[in-house]
């Protein structure tokens, strides 16, 4: 099987974010809250915000941003047929990589069990 993260798995338009918002479950952890919905498709999207007012570096927005593309690329598969959209709280920006890779891993593994609520 290949994990691949291509275009059409990515949530891009700023009217995909605001389905996503409206009609979501919020679940937040110190790091981040993480919005979930239904979508109509057969895959699962994925949307990162993370802005410059919580995470000041770029190096550390862009950290952020690959630690949870690649832990998405890697779970996809798992995945029903959802919107999800991780947004950075201030608490990131100190959070070391290890950290954030644990508390992702617990995130999808909670959403992946609570996927059939949504």
């Amino acid at each position: 099987m290949k994990y691949k993260f291509p275009h059409r798995l990515r949530l891009t338009t700023g009217d995909q974010f605001k389905k996503v918002f409206c009609n979501a479950r919020k679940i937040s952890t110190e790091l981040y809250a993480v919005f979930c919905c239904h979508n109509n498709l057969t895959h699962p999207r994925l949307g990162i915000i993370a802005p410059k007012k919580s995470i000041r570096k770029a190096s550390e927005r862009n950290l952020f941003k690959r630690a949870v593309r690649e832990s998405f690329r890697l779970r996809q598969h798992k995945l029903s047929a959802i919107d999800i959209v991780f947004l950075a709280y201030k608490n990131t920006e100190n959070a070391s990589k290890e950290k954030l890779c644990q508390h992702l891993e617990q995130q999808w593994e909670a959403l992946i069990l609570r996927q059939k609520k949504l």
